[in-house]
C-alpha cells in the first residue's frame, strides 16, 4: 500500500487541496512504498548544509541525492517525524498541530506519508536499523583510514572520558531515573519522550562542563603526545572528542526498539 495525501485517514484531517503532483521518488520498507521529499525542513537546502558544515567531516552515503528525506505523519498520535532516508538519521520530531503549513506544503507535492500508528512503528524501526547499520559502516571506514597518530589521540581521549567524565554522566543519569528533574529543563515535542529528553540534557550539561576540547588537549599533551609535531593533524583532538560524544549518546540513549 502506498500512502499519499489522499490515503488512509486517522485523527484530524488536514485538507491539502491543490492539484495532485506525481512523485516518482519512493523508498521501499518491507515491500511497501513511501514517498521521499526534497524538503530538508530545519536542515535547509543541500547547499546550506555544506556551508554550515565548514571544516567538519562529511561522508555521504549511497542515495544521498536531492530527494533524500522521509516525512511521516502518524495520524493516530498526531506526530510528525522526518528522517534522512539514505542513512536513517532522525532529523525532526514534532506535534502535527504546530506544523500545519509544512504538512500542506508537503502534501501538495506528494511528499508526505500519512499513516496510522502501526505503520509508523514499522517505518520507525526500519529507520533505526538503517541508522545503526550506517553508523557501523562509517566507524569501520574511519577506523581503517586513521593514522597511528590519530589512533593514539583517540585512545587517550577515551581514557580521559572514562576516568574523569563518565562517573559524572552516570550519576546524572541515575538521578533522572530516580525522578530528579534537571535544572532548566523544558520538555518539548512528544510527552512520552520526557525522560529521554532529560537524559539528553544531563549528558549534554556534563559533557559541556568536563569534556571540552581544551581540557582533552591538555590531557593528551600531559601524556607526552606532541600535538605540534610536523606530522600531527591539528584537528586530531577535535575529531576524537566528536567521536566520543557520538559514542556516549549511542551508549546511553540507544534507538527505541
Amino acid at each position: 500500500m502506498t500512502y499519499d495525501f489522499r490515503g488512509r485517514l486517522a485523527g484530524d484531517v488536514i485538507p491539502f487541496g491543490g492539484k495532485h503532483v506525481k512523485n516518482p521518488h519512493v523508498i521501499k520498507i518491507h515491500g511497501e512504498k513511501y514517498f521521499l521529499s526534497d524538503d530538508g525542513g530545519p536542515l535547509g537546502t543541500a547547499e546550506e548544509q555544506a556551508e554550515w558544515a565548514g571544516d567538519a567531516r562529511i561522508i555521504m552515503g549511497p542515495g544521498a541525492g536531492k530527494f533524500k528525506y522521509l516525512w511521516v505523519h502518524d495520524t493516530d498520535r498526531q506526530l510528525v517525524v522526518m528522517w534522512r532516508a539514505h542513512d536513517g538519521n532522525e532529523k525532526l520530531s514534532d506535534r502535527a498541530s504546530g506544523m500545519t503549513h509544512k504538512l500542506v506544503q508537503l502534501g501538495k507535492k506528494s511528499q508526505l506519508n500519512r499513516v496510522d500508528h502501526g505503520t509508523f512503528v514499522v517505518i520507525e524501526r526500519a529507520m533505526a536499523e538503517a541508522a545503526r547499520e550506517n553508523e557501523d559502516a562509517l566507524r569501520q571506514y574511519i577506523s581503517e583510514i586513521e593514522s597511528d597518530f590519530q589512533k593514539s589521540v583517540n585512545e587517550l581521549t577515551q581514557q580521559y572520558f572514562d576516568r574523569y567524565v563518565r562517573p559524572d554522566v552516570e550519576r546524572a543519569i541515575s538521578a533522572v531515573q530516580s525522578g530528579a528533574v534537571p535544572l532548566g529543563f523544558k520538555p518539548f515535542g512528544n510527552p512520552e519522550d520526557r525522560e529521554r529528553q532529560m537524559t539528553t540534557k544531563v549528558i549534554s550539561d556534563v559533557m559541556a562542563r568536563k569534556f571540552s576540547e581544551k581540557l582533552v588537549e591538555q590531557y593528551v599533551r600531559d601524556q607526552g603526545v606532541d600535538l605540534d609535531a610536523p606530522n600531527a593533524d591539528n584537528q586530531a583532538v577535535q575529531w576524537a572528542v566528536g567521536d566520543v560524544h557520538d559514542a556516549v549518546y549511542r551508549e546511553y540513549l540507544p534507538d527505541r526498539a
